[in-house]
């Protein structure tokens, strides 16, 4: 049995990763400033993804672990960066109309 999760676990990595593909191209294709996608879970799993990776870095040796927790550090770390990025640079000039619109 532990050989099964021992093939298992990287290959939950890679899906993971495939599963994330979706979501980097829905943010880097976007029209819009992403408003309805949530920077805030994004920034709290990213969190926890950067603790998840640094425990497996530092305090356990196992390889598989690591990997697994640096695709999902990689991955999240995308994400964050394309709602910012989308949110406050890229479609910066509609947040500002979104604002003057509701002051007068």
């Amino acid at each position: 049995m532990k050989g099964v999760i021992i093939t298992l676990y990287p290959l939950a990595g890679l899906v993971s990763l495939v599963a994330y593909f979706p979501q980097i191209l829905n943010l880097m294709r976007a029209e819009e400033d992403c408003e309805t996608v949530s920077l805030a879970s994004w920034m709290i799993w990213l969190l926890s993804s950067g603790l998840t990776w640094w425990y497996s870095a530092v305090a356990v040796d196992d390889f598989a672990f690591f990997a697994v927790s640096s695709i999902h550090f990689v991955c999240i770390s995308a994400v964050v960066a394309l709602i910012a990025y989308n949110r406050y640079i890229r479609f910066r000039h509609l947040r500002v109309d979104i604002v003057a619109d509701q002051v007068v």
